[in-house]
Parts: C-alpha cells; sequence; structure tokens
C-alpha cells in the first residue's frame, strides 16, 4: 500500500488535531498509521474524524504551520485487520469446508511438502553457518590473543598474509589497483592499527590516513601530488569532536561549533604560516556587572571590577560591541564545568538477528522509541536552557580591528568618544578631540557604511 500525500496539512504546535486541504483521511488512512510531519519527526495517528481532519497519539512538538507537505505511512496495522477478515470468511463457510473431505486432504499434503521444504532450507542455512563458524576459526589471530577481524561490504577483493610477525588484512576496492584499507596487528608487540590509501596500477601503496593504537588519534598523510590551495581535510555540515586533555581556565565552550580542538601542554594549534578569517575584529567575553542587553555596535564601559557597565557614571574605560569578530578569546562561560555536555543524538534501535556470536535484538516499539525521543527532547531543552542561562551574562567586546559603531553623522578621520547619556552611555564623533576625550575615545572613523554608522579602527587602550 503506498504512502498517503494528497493535498496538504495545518498543524499546531501542542496540540493533537491536524487539519487537511484537499485530502481524504475517511477512505486513506487508518489508526494506528504513521505521520511524517513537517518538524521531519514522526507520530501515530489515534483517530480519524473526517475527511479533512484527524489526531494524534500524542502532541505535536514542531512549530505552528499551515499548507505544509506530509506523507501517511500505512503499518502492520493493516496485515492485522486483513488476517482477521480472513479468518472471519473461513468460518463462515466452515460447514462448506467440512463437507469436502478431498479438499482437506489435499490442503493437509500441501501442508506437510511445505513444512518439509522448511525443514530442509532450515538445514541448509545451518550448513552454511557451520562453514562461515569454521572459516572464521582459521583466520589467524594474534600470538596468545582471542582477536579476529571481521569484514563486510562488496568488494573486488580481499586477502591476508603474515610477514615479520605481522598479521594483515587488506580490502581492495578495485581488481588490482585503487582505494584500499589495511588493517593489521602485531603478534609480539600487540600494536593495532588501520590505515586508509591506495594502491596505483604499478601497485605502488599510498597511505592517506592511519590510525594507531599506539599512538592515539589520525595521522593525515598529504599526497604529493597535492598543490597549494588544494584541502587537506574538510568537514561538512558536522560536529567533529578531538579530545584531548582541555588546556586553560574551565576548558573548551560546549556551544556548537564545526570543530572542538582540545590541548595539551599549553597549546591547542600551532601554524607555521597565516591563518585567514573573514571576520574584522579581535573580540574578548567579558561578564556583565548587570542584567542589560548590548547591541552590535553600541558603546558601553568598564567597571573598576573589570566587568561590563551601561551606566557611564561606573564606567573607568569604554568599548564597543563587537558586530564581526575573526578571533574571540575568553570563550569559557558555557563549558562543560558550568553547564554539562550536550545529549548524545538518538536513532532507533532496528534491532538484529541472531549470529553465533550473539542473540537476536528485537526492533525497538513505537511506544519505547517516543520515550527515549521525549527523554532526549526533555534533556536537550534543558541543555539549551543552562547553555542561555549563562550566554546573557556575558557579552562580546571588540579590543582591535574594525568595527561598526552605533554614532551617525560622523565622517571618516573623527573621533567616537563615550559621553553620558541620561544615566547611560552613547557615542560622539569629535573631529579634534581635547586629551581627556581622546583618552576615553574607542576609535577613529575610516568610513561610514551603508546605513550610515561610523566604522572605527578600535582604538587600544
Amino acid at each position: 500500500m503506498a504512502w498517503y500525500k494528497a493535498g496538504t496539512i495545518a498543524v499546531t504546535n501542542g496540540s493533537k488535531v491536524v487539519t487537511g486541504s484537499g485530502t481524504a483521511f475517511i477512505a486513506s488512512v487508518r489508526n494506528g498509521f504513521i505521520l511524517s510531519a513537517p518538524d521531519d519527526r514522526v507520530y501515530e495517528i489515534d483517530g480519524i474524524q473526517s475527511d479533512s481532519q484527524f489526531t494524534l497519539a500524542f502532541p505535536y512538538k514542531g512549530v505552528t504551520a499551515a499548507g505544509q507537505g506530509y506523507s501517511i505511512a500505512p503499518t502492520q496495522g493493516v496485515i492485522a485487520d486483513l488476517t482477521e477478515k480472513a479468518a472471519e470468511l473461513v468460518n463462515s463457510f466452515g460447514s462448506v469446508r467440512d463437507a469436502l473431505p478431498g479438499i482437506k486432504q489435499d490442503v493437509s499434503a500441501a501442508q506437510t511438502t511445505a513444512s518439509s521444504g522448511v525443514t530442509k532450507a532450515n538445514a541448509a542455512q545451518a550448513t552454511a553457518n557451520t562453514a562461515q563458524s569454521t572459516a572464521n576459526a582459521a583466520l589467524p589471530k594474534a600470538s596468545g590473543s582471542a582477536y579476529n577481524l571481521s569484514l563486510s561490504g562488496v568488494l573486488q577483493s580481499t586477502d591476508t598474509f603474515y610477514a615479520a610477525n605481522q598479521y594483515i588484512y587488506r580490502l581492495v576496492y578495485g581488481n588490482t589497483w585503487g582505494p584500499e584499507v589495511q588493517a593489521r596487528w602485531d603478534g609480539a608487540t600487540v600494536n593495532r592499527w588501520m590505515q586508509w590509501g591506495y594502491r596505483n596500477n604499478s601497485q605502488a601503496y599510498t597511505t592517506i590516513m592511519t590510525m594507531d593504537t599506539n599512538n592515539p588519534g589520525i595521522l593525515i598523510t598529504p599526497n604529493a601530488s597535492r598543490v597549494r590551495g588544494d584541502s587537506m581535510f574538510e568537514v561538512y555540515n558536522t560536529i567533529a569532536v578531538v579530545p584531548a586533555t582541555q588546556s586553560g581556565i574551565g576548558g573548551a565552550n560546549q556551544s556548537a561549533s564545526c570543530l572542538y580542538v582540545g590541548g595539551s601542554g599549553g597549546r591547542s594549534i600551532n601554524a607555521a604560516m597565516a591563518i585567514n578569517a573573514s571576520g574584522l575584529d579581535y573580540a574578548e567575553y567579558m561578564a556583565k556587572s548587570g542584567d542589560f542587553i548590548l547591541e552590535k555596535g553600541d558603546v558601553t564601559g568598564i567597571n573598576a571590577a573589570g566587568k561590563l557597565t551601561n551606566k557611564f557614571a561606573e564606567a573607568v574605560t569604554f568599548l564597543v560591541k563587537s558586530t564581526d569578530p575573526a578571533y574571540v578569546g575568553g570563550d569559557t562561560w558555557g563549558n562543560a564545568n558550568i553547564v554539562g555536555v550536550p545529549p548524545l543524538p538518538i536513532f532507533r534501535m532496528e534491532g538484529s538477528e541472531a549470529t553465533a556470536d550473539a542473540p537476536a535484538i528485537a526492533p525497538e516499539t513505537d511506544a519505547e522509541w517516543r520515550v527515549r525521543q521525549e527523554e532526549y527532547d526533555k534533556a536537550m531543552a534543558a541543555y539549551q536552557d543552562r547553555m542561555e542561562a549563562v550566554r546573557k551574562d556575558v557579552d562580546r567586546m571588540a579590543f582591535c580591528g574594525q568595527v561598526p559603531v552605533n554614532v551617525l553623522g560622523a565622517k571618516a578621520g573623527d573621533y567616537i568618544v563615550p559621553v553620558a547619556d541620561g544615566a547611560g552611555i552613547k557615542g560622539i564623533a569629535v573631529r579634534y578631540p581635547n586629551i581627556d576625550q581622546y583618552m576615553i575615545a574607542v576609535g577613529k572613523v575610516i568610513a561610514i557604511e551603508s546605513d550610515g554608522r561610523a566604522r572605527i579602527i578600535v582604538k587600544t587602550v
């Protein structure tokens, strides 16, 4: 039975009711069917009220929206209904069935034949399993250990060989050349590693990446044919976590990032040449002295306790909030010691058949999956709340570089000088500041932004 996708639906956050437009739910949908909703979650359908309305087993968790595409998948409940109806039909003709003993005999003979076929198939499978177990037992093992290497996938060839007390398995994704994966253990020193590389048509092997248990981590070997500007390592739309001893106070911030790098020996990254970034200023996170909001480009002060203040009378010096930083320091406000770590993503457990080494695992039921989804959503919401609670107590301030400032009417060459704005702080443009004004100026105007604001070179204190 095909998935049902006609028309569109409207959904409401926190509601079980789903309203359709151009739909025929009564003829096409049953209780227990699964809705693949606009929020990329799946929901059990609990009741169909009309061609344009049904209800869910639990409230919709996504944002309220109308005119949304969707799909509804039939479940095994359809098979159960069909089985029940078939049983009713057979029972209704029981007297006819009993009056035809010849048919009963034929059915019995067919059942016996089918049972015999199943028995033979089971025996063949048992023979195959025994052969596989024998083949696995024949695999070489490191001396005194119980390690085997299990390989799976569509391969052109595999081979094993033994040299200098080293067991090596090689997987070749090509006839005699192409991408290759090697796995090795050394029976004497119990070294183990995996290598990814390729073998050319002259059988010369080139290593691209190595994982080694004696030297934990990943070593990427650049190809000699690559030229300047070619990528050596790329991360696309994901999070790459590199566990390591955290250096610095409190460790790394737990906010979402494309790459996390730990550190040891007081360093995380060494660079022999330039590090390029698109941002225009260097900024640092600083703690606020109170509950107030700063917009990008706002002029604010630092009080005698070294915290940000929005009161002119408390300020001993002044800064501008960063807009587009290339580098940010002091980024420890959301480290794991303060907010904990985010919950790990969850995946539905599909189950597996029994093998010689492991028992069968039953697939996760819809109810079990919903419980785990709800637990994950609750844990993620709590983590995000903790992050937001500490994030509002800090802000990112520009210490050097170029930054727009929320001052209008300035001209290139002017200085931006902080002044009292009631009890608060604002900036004004001064062409020729006196010594007191120059001492507290936040920067010198070098250009005017398209929205009329001044862009300054930040003046270091």
